[in-house]
Order: structure tokens, then C-alpha cells, then sequence
């Protein structure tokens, strides 16, 4: 069975009164906004398309030219992407050479789904879409998969996937986001609007890799009380 990182859509804050904890949270709009390809996958598989999906409550973007055809979604956690093979061709996915550049400009290695949290750092074997067939994968940054220890008497280390836009809202590096007020906190994610990150996904095809620069931006985000 397929196994997908948790499809989350939200960045959490805290703000601690008294001993009442209240949880805000900020639901980031993010689109698809351009797909850059080499030229020679111009010249080979001709002009491309960007769509909207309306009826579709996976998959928001689709992207197509006459080599493939992709579905796909982004949230503050991870890339879903649907890949659909439209040649009689072999395509393969080279997952060490796909990145994650942040918004910042910074290149980030990549997992997807099909491997476990424990082996991120471990070269990970191409995937393959056949001929006419059609594949499905998340990805999202290694650097923000971590294992929690704590070291607690009663409790058991995990793996966490962090959000890759929470360290915008409080600075680099922080781990605590906590606001006085529902506003202050809305102020603050509104500061991720206009940011763009990209995933780079090579695609080979009898031994010749194109490149596929996927930028998305963060258009708006709604704040709620949690």
C-alpha cells in the first residue's frame, strides 16, 4: 500500500495565558506558479499547460506537455504530485538529483514516499513510471524530517515532519511561535505571502534527463482560533 507523509495544511502557534493554552493556526493558499523546462524538452515535447483543478479534492494544479502529465498540490508540509506517463517510453524519476530550494534560494534534498524516515540520508533508488501508466508520490525536505528524543522517562522517541514555513514567522531556528493575540499572529504568517519555493524534479527518458523547476507561491493565509 502506498504510504503518504500526513497531509497537513496548517502552522500552529501558542499563546500561554494563565493555564489556559490557546492554539492559533494559519491555512496558507499555495499555488503553482510557473514550470521551467531545458530547452531541449521544449524543443521535443512541445508547449506546456498549466491548469486549475476544480473538481478534483486532491489535486489543485496540473501540468502537461506531450512527455507527461502532472497533478499536483502543496501545503506547509510536503508536494503531492500524481505523474502520468503519456509516451510509449520508459520515464524514471532520479530522486538524489530532485531538491527542494526554500525561499531563501537555499537547495534542500528531497524524500518521497515510498521511503521510510530512518533511510533519508541513503541514496534512493529511481522510480520508474512505465509506459502509460501513472504513478503517485509526496515529497517533502529531508532537513525538516527529525527524530524527537526527548529522553523522557514516559516518553518514546518519534519521527516529526516540521513545517517548511513556520521558521519565517518567528526567525530561523526558533522553536516556539507564541503570540499575544490572535492579530499579532495573523501579522506575522502574512509575512509568507508572496514567498515562492521551488521543487526540481529530473525526468529521464532513454538515458537523457530533463529538468522540471516547479515554483509555487503563497498567495494568502487565514488565521483561526484553534
Amino acid at each position: 500500500m502506498k504510504k503518504f507523509f500526513p497531509v497537513l495544511i496548517i502552522l500552529s502557534a501558542l499563546f500561554l495565558y494563565g493555564c489556559n493554552t490557546i492554539s492559533y493556526y494559519a491555512d496558507y493558499k499555495i499555488s503553482l506558479f510557473q514550470v521551467e523546462r531545458p530547452m531541449k524538452a521544449v524543443q521535443v515535447y512541445g508547449n506546456p499547460r498549466i491548469d486549475d483543478v476544480f473538481n478534483d479534492a486532491k489535486y489543485k494544479y496540473c501540468f502537461e506537455d506531450s512527455l507527461i502529465k502532472i497533478s499536483m498540490s502543496a501545503d506547509s508540509r510536503q508536494i503531492i504530485f500524481l505523474f502520468a506517463n503519456k509516451t510509449n517510453q520508459t520515464i524514471k524519476i532520479p530522486w538524489d538529483e530532485a531538491a527542494y530550494v526554500d525561499e531563501d534560494g537555499f537547495s534542500h534534498r528531497v524524500i518521497h514516499s515510498s521511503i521510510d524516515f530512518a533511510d533519508k540520508e541513503k541514496p534512493q533508488p529511481p522510480s520508474v513510471i512505465v509506459r502509460k501508466s501513472q504513478m503517485e508520490e509526496s515529497i517533502i525536505p529531508t532537513d525538516f524530517v527529525k527524530w524527537i528524543d526527548s529522553g523522557g522517562e514516559h516518553s518514546s522517541p518519534y519521527w516529526n515532519v516540521e513545517p517548511f514555513l513556520v521558521e519565517n514567522i518567528a526567525g530561523k531556528g526558533s522553536k516556539e511561535n507564541i503570540y499575544a493575540t490572535q492579530a499579532d499572529f495573523l501579522n506575522a504568517v502574512k509575512l509568507n505571502i508572496g514567498k515562492e519555493f521551488q521543487v526540481l524534479l529530473p525526468l529521464e527518458v532513454k538515458d537523457v534527463t530533463y529538468e522540471y523547476i516547479f515554483t509555487f507561491k503563497v498567495d494568502d493565509v487565514k488565521v483561526n482560533k484553534k
